[in-house]
């Protein structure tokens, strides 16, 4: 693309803002004991070895997987446990790592899948309209260039960058105060992750907060004004620009003191 490899990962420093999201003694079956804090317009980055709690930490604050103790709160706001609606109502968006499997209706055109989470704004007297459809994700496929012959396109049919700006464009539509991104650069090609890491740095100057669960160290340390490390589905550290570094992240996620929640 005609960048440096390492300009991809940059961003610019985070400037602090009003507290978001509030996460208090976590606890499921698969993370135990955990609270984090995101403030808007802030990057929190989420790493953390494979089966370290990380996709289920997301699960958990989105409502897909049970708790079992713990409060969760959006704007000082009480989310209700268990239900991915209620997080909807309360402003979070999701984009899972499996996004063909968890994500998207891949025989479904780009307009239904963009526009699944907005029913209320696509519909007239219970029935979809397409040209309301098409009024909300136009300028959201076109910000994000997204590359297809038009909205009618099976997703199927579209490279994993592209699926990966259609889920996004899904939760644009709906004006989320928080996405939590789950590995949103798996499998795609090094030009759609630059304007996915535009996308993240953009959002996040709008005032959205983000928190970033990736497996790529130098992603995690480009992007995020913060780092919780992750092992045995418990948070093990807590580390801020600029003493965030591979060596760091490696020592705090494989912590000899690491267990897995009971």
């Amino acid at each position: 693309v005609g960048r440096d490899i390492a300009d991809l990962f940059t961003r610019e420093s985070w400037r602090s803002g009003e507290q978001l999201l509030d996460v208090a003694g976590l606890t499921t079956d698969r993370v135990s004991d955990v609270s984090l804090r995101v403030r808007r317009g802030e990057v929190l980055g989420i790493a953390g070895l494979m089966g370290a709690g990380r996709s289920e930490l997301a699960k958990a604050i989105v409502g897909y997987d049970r708790r079992i103790a713990g409060t969760i709160t959006m704007n000082g706001v009480p989310v209700l446990p268990n239900s991915p609606h209620a997080a909807i109502v309360a402003g979070i968006g999701f984009a899972p790592e499996d996004r063909k499997h968890e994500a998207l209706l891949l025989f479904r055109s780009i307009l239904d899948n963009a526009a699944l989470c907005v029913p209320d704004k696509t519909s007239s007297f219970g029935f979809f309209n397409r040209r309301k459809a098409l009024e909300i994700v136009s300028p959201l496929a076109a910000k994000m260039s997204i590359k297809a012959p038009n909205l009618d396109e099976q997703v199927s049919k579209l490279s994993g960058g592209n699926q990966q700006k259609v889920v996004l464009a899904r939760w644009l539509a709906r004006q989320p105060m928080l996405l939590i991104l789950d590995e949103p650069t798996r499998g795609i090609d090094v030009g759609a992750k630059a304007e996915i890491y535009r996308l993240i740095d953009e959002l996040a100057a709008s005032g959205i907060g983000i928190i970033l669960i990736s497996s790529e160290m130098p992603e995690l340390i480009g992007l995020a004004d913060r780092v919780l490390v992750m092992a045995g589905g418990r948070i093990t550290a807590e580390l801020a620009r600029p003493d965030v570094d591979e060596a760091t992240i490696l020592k705090h996620a494989m912590p000899q003191s690491a267990s897995a929640p009971g």
